[in-house]
């Protein structure tokens, strides 16, 4: 929500950007380590747990 009201206030004061900026470019970064970070997880779990899974047919 925070990130709307940013957004906003950016555009208001940046009339000379190109391209205004929106809600979802300030959170791309945030949400992209976010997902990068549980994918690394999971890899390591599925290293350190790869004879459970392989027993359960997973």
């Amino acid at each position: 929500m925070l990130a709307y009201f940013v957004c906003q206030l950016m555009n208001i004061e940046g009339k000379c950007l190109t391209q205004p900026i929106c809600a979802q470019d300030l959170l791309e970064p945030i949400r992209g380590e976010r997902r990068q970070k549980r994918d690394d997880d999971e890899e390591y779990l599925r290293d350190q747990f790869k004879d459970i899974l392989g027993k359960a047919g997973v």
